[in-house]
């Protein structure tokens, strides 16, 4: 009978292979990179209107999509 005390639950579920737990700095590393791919295609942009006063506005983007 295999002795089930150093097989975590994780390794049983994956048919015997142990999944690597990922370190704190390539989970913070991921996360960035989902916040920069979220952008829904829109970008603010400075628009100078027609006083000559600078205005932030939305501008569509096509990188975003």
């Amino acid at each position: 009978m295999l002795r089930k005390t150093w097989m975590n639950q994780e390794t049983y579920a994956t048919g015997g292979e142990v999944k690597k737990k990922k370190k704190k700095k390539e989970k913070k590393k991921e996360t960035r990179k989902n916040k920069r791919k979220k952008s829904n295609g829109t970008e603010n942009t400075w628009v100078q209107t027609n006083k000559g006063v600078l205005k932030l506005q939305k501008t569509i983007s096509d990188n975003g999509k």
